[in-house]
């Protein structure tokens, strides 16, 4: 995010994009840092930056809340934009092009 990634959050469009952090209560001080200077550049040119903070207890458990909440987000938000979530034509291609290196090699 703070490398290639972050000079898209520039361009004019991103007024209409939020920018989620998800965060963990265990991270690091300076990962914190990273975080608040970051939400400062962005915030500038976002529609808006918010923060989601895992759940539950242990590493491994707050780990997958995020993804579970990455994964829910994203499956809602395709089907209110009118895309069926299920048919993932590049990864289907992914796994076709590995299947072929396989057997070549």
């Amino acid at each position: 995010m703070d490398h290639n990634e972050i000079v898209g959050w520039g361009a004019g469009e991103a007024r209409a994009l939020y920018a989620i952090f998800l965060r963990d209560r265990e991270e690091r001080p300076a990962m914190a840092r990273r975080f608040t200077a970051t939400k400062k550049l962005i915030g500038r040119s976002a529609g808006g930056v918010v923060d989601v903070w895992s759940r539950g207890e242990g590493r491994l458990g707050r780990l997958l809340s995020l993804i579970y909440l990455g994964d829910w987000v994203s499956y809602y938000l395709a089907l209110l934009r009118g895309v069926d979530p299920w048919p993932v034509p590049v990864i289907d291609r992914l796994k076709r092009n590995l299947a072929k290196a396989a057997a070549a090699s």
